[in-house]
């Protein structure tokens, strides 16, 4: 409605200037400006967004027993900051962690002890599967090829879980096997065993091989557990990364803003839009001066792998 209002004006002032080139111009002349004028609003409107989100948004908020803030949002808030690890809070005294990409697929963990204060110094937080576990089937297929957003603490490695129809199951090449407790399996005619990392690949068509997260020494020795379930509901520590962007934007007093979260092992790539002070979004710190008013659609926030 401006760009038209000003079109009409416009028009109006050439119609005093040029009366009569103005009765005899046709629609197909003026054409050029009218699309030069319609280009420069769907410009203005599509590739700039709303303006950042307030301190208040990004400011850190309870939910049950964990504090939430970056790099974890819930997923029933209708404003955000981030969303880059979600986390909900269904009950008293639990919070679940979801979306944790390739660390072990898209289950859902428990967050052992909530997420609090002292994660965020440590950026690490201790999880386990939210199971029963009463079928041997649910345990998560996890690898450690390709990271993600999380990453294993130096304390855990990836071990193999067999769960085969015969005892012992014919296994060549494989060391260390050693029997363990799953008499909670709701198939009671297999048998289950434990391989130290570091994890195999192959084995017989009698075993289903599973991956999963054990406690391990710097070494590297496997557990001492002999249950599996008790091994399952013990869970492991994961850890994440932020860049030394958004860690000088939090020194100063803001709140990080982020494209991304690092991928781990440490990236030296900075993941940081905006700091988002108490009187506005900045370039990098609070002090810095530089206010930023609208953000521009190629640099919203976006997940890598």
């Amino acid at each position: 409605s401006i760009v038209i209002s000003i079109l009409l004006s416009l028009a109006s002032k050439l119609r005093l200037v040029f009366p009569f080139s103005l009765r005899i111009m046709r629609f197909s002349d003026l054409f050029p400006i009218l699309f030069i004028a319609c280009f420069a609003a769907f410009f203005n409107k599509f590739c700039y967004t709303d303006v950042y989100p307030s301190f208040e948004t990004c400011s850190p908020f309870a939910c049950n027993n964990s504090t939430i803030r970056y790099p974890f949002e819930t997923s029933n808030r209708t404003k955000s900051c981030n969303e880059l690890a979600v986390v909900d809070c269904p009950d008293y005294q639990t919070t679940l962690l979801s979306g944790i990409g390739e660390l072990c697929y898209d289950y859902v963990y428990r967050v052992l002890g909530g997420i609090t204060q002292s994660s965020y110094s440590t950026r690490s937080i201790r999880i386990a599967l939210d199971t029963r576990l009463d079928d041997c089937s649910t345990i998560p297929i996890c690898t450690s090829d390709n990271y993600d957003k999380f990453y294993l603490a130096d304390e855990y490695e990836w071990g193999t879980i067999l769960i085969c129809k015969t005892k012992p199951p014919y296994t060549a090449n494989i060391k260390n096997i050693k029997e363990i407790e799953c008499s909670h399996c709701r198939s009671t005619n297999v048998s289950c065993f434990f391989v130290p990392p570091p994890y195999i690949g192959d084995v017989d068509d009698s075993c289903s091989i599973y991956y999963v997260v054990v406690p391990a020494d710097q070494k590297y020795n496997s557990s001492d557990e002999k249950n599996l379930l008790k091994l399952m509901q013990t869970g492991f520590e994961i850890k994440w990364n932020i860049s030394d962007d958004c860690h000088t934007c939090e020194t100063s007093g803001g709140l990080c803003y982020t494209d991304f979260i690092l991928t781990a092992p440490v990236s030296t790539a900075s993941d940081l839009i905006a700091c988002i002070c108490t009187d506005g979004a900045h370039e990098h710190t609070c002090p810095d001066g530089k206010l930023l008013n609208k953000k521009k659609w190629w640099k919203t926030p976006r997940y890598i792998t």
